[in-house]
Protein backbone atom coordinates (compact mmCIF):
# COMPACT_ATOMS: atom_id res chain seq x y z
CA UNK A 1 0.00 0.00 0.00
CA UNK A 2 1.35 3.40 -1.02
CA UNK A 3 1.15 5.92 1.84
CA UNK A 4 0.31 8.73 -0.58
CA UNK A 5 -2.74 6.88 -1.91
CA UNK A 6 -3.74 5.84 1.59
CA UNK A 7 -3.88 9.49 2.67
CA UNK A 8 -5.73 10.51 -0.50
CA UNK A 9 -8.18 7.67 0.11
CA UNK A 10 -8.77 8.81 3.69
CA UNK A 11 -9.39 12.33 2.43
CA UNK A 12 -11.86 11.08 -0.18
CA UNK A 13 -13.59 9.02 2.50
CA UNK A 14 -13.85 12.13 4.71
CA UNK A 15 -15.40 14.06 1.80
CA UNK A 16 -17.88 11.26 1.17
CA UNK A 17 -18.89 11.04 4.81
CA UNK A 18 -19.22 14.82 5.08
CA UNK A 19 -21.91 14.57 2.38
CA UNK A 20 -23.50 11.62 4.19
CA UNK A 21 -23.05 9.47 1.09
CA UNK A 22 -22.49 5.74 1.08
CA UNK A 23 -19.80 3.96 -0.90
CA UNK A 24 -22.67 2.72 -3.07
CA UNK A 25 -23.64 6.34 -3.87
CA UNK A 26 -20.08 7.11 -4.95
CA UNK A 27 -19.78 3.84 -6.88
CA UNK A 28 -22.94 4.59 -8.86
CA UNK A 29 -21.76 8.11 -9.72
CA UNK A 30 -18.34 6.87 -10.84
CA UNK A 31 -19.76 3.76 -12.52
CA UNK A 32 -17.52 1.45 -10.49
CA UNK A 33 -18.16 -1.20 -7.84
CA UNK A 34 -18.51 -0.72 -4.09
CA UNK A 35 -15.37 -2.81 -3.72
CA UNK A 36 -13.45 -0.39 -5.95
CA UNK A 37 -14.54 2.57 -3.82
CA UNK A 38 -13.53 0.68 -0.70
CA UNK A 39 -10.09 -0.09 -2.16
CA UNK A 40 -9.61 3.53 -3.23
CA UNK A 41 -10.55 4.84 0.22
CA UNK A 42 -8.25 2.28 1.85
CA UNK A 43 -5.35 3.38 -0.37
CA UNK A 44 -4.95 0.09 -2.21
CA UNK A 45 -5.47 1.65 -5.64
CA UNK A 46 -2.92 3.70 -7.57
CA UNK A 47 -5.32 6.27 -9.01
CA UNK A 48 -4.58 8.07 -12.24
CA UNK A 49 -5.56 11.59 -13.19
CA UNK A 50 -8.80 10.52 -14.83
CA UNK A 51 -10.03 8.87 -11.63
CA UNK A 52 -8.95 11.89 -9.56
CA UNK A 53 -10.84 14.11 -12.02
CA UNK A 54 -13.94 12.00 -11.48
CA UNK A 55 -13.67 12.39 -7.72
CA UNK A 56 -13.04 16.10 -8.15
CA UNK A 57 -16.17 16.39 -10.26
CA UNK A 58 -18.17 14.40 -7.73
CA UNK A 59 -17.08 16.60 -4.82
CA UNK A 60 -16.89 19.80 -6.89
CA UNK A 61 -13.18 20.34 -6.16
CA UNK A 62 -10.04 20.29 -8.30
CA UNK A 63 -7.45 17.54 -8.41
CA UNK A 64 -4.99 19.99 -6.92
CA UNK A 65 -7.33 20.57 -3.98
CA UNK A 66 -7.57 16.82 -3.39
CA UNK A 67 -3.79 16.52 -3.35
CA UNK A 68 -3.03 19.69 -1.39
CA UNK A 69 -5.73 19.24 1.23
CA UNK A 70 -4.54 15.79 2.09
CA UNK A 71 -0.77 16.26 1.83
CA UNK A 72 -0.10 19.68 3.27
CA UNK A 73 -2.24 20.37 6.34
CA UNK A 74 -1.62 23.80 7.82
CA UNK A 75 0.00 25.15 4.65
CA UNK A 76 -1.42 28.25 3.00
CA UNK A 77 -3.31 26.46 0.27
CA UNK A 78 -3.92 29.60 -1.79
CA UNK A 79 -0.17 30.24 -2.18
CA UNK A 80 0.55 26.58 -2.86
CA UNK A 81 -2.31 26.39 -5.36
CA UNK A 82 -1.09 29.54 -7.14
CA UNK A 83 2.40 28.04 -7.42
CA UNK A 84 1.05 24.75 -8.74
CA UNK A 85 -1.19 26.55 -11.22
CA UNK A 86 1.82 28.51 -12.52
CA UNK A 87 3.86 25.31 -12.88
CA UNK A 88 0.92 23.69 -14.68
CA UNK A 89 0.62 26.70 -17.02
CA UNK A 90 4.31 26.42 -17.90
CA UNK A 91 4.00 22.67 -18.52
CA UNK A 92 0.99 23.25 -20.79
CA UNK A 93 2.98 25.78 -22.83
CA UNK A 94 5.93 23.38 -23.02
CA UNK A 95 3.60 20.60 -24.14
CA UNK A 96 2.08 22.77 -26.86
CA UNK A 97 5.56 23.67 -28.12
CA UNK A 98 6.52 19.98 -28.20
CA UNK A 99 3.29 19.09 -30.01
CA UNK A 100 3.99 21.77 -32.62
CA UNK A 101 7.55 20.50 -33.03
CA UNK A 102 6.27 16.94 -33.45
CA UNK A 103 3.81 18.08 -36.11
CA UNK A 104 6.60 19.92 -37.96
CA UNK A 105 8.81 16.84 -37.87
CA UNK A 106 5.97 14.62 -39.04
CA UNK A 107 5.24 16.95 -41.96
CA UNK A 108 8.94 17.00 -42.94
CA UNK A 109 9.11 13.22 -42.77
CA UNK A 110 5.92 12.91 -44.78
CA UNK A 111 7.30 15.32 -47.42
CA UNK A 112 10.52 13.26 -47.67
CA UNK A 113 8.54 10.07 -48.25
CA UNK A 114 6.30 11.50 -51.00
CA UNK A 115 6.94 9.99 -54.42
CA UNK A 116 8.37 12.48 -56.87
Amino acid sequence: MNRKFQVIGQYLQMLRKSKKWTQQDVAEYLNITNAAVSKIEAGFVDMGLSRLEQFGSLYNISIVEIIINQQLPGVDHADKLAGLNERLRIKVIETLHLQNRLIDLYEKLHALNKPK
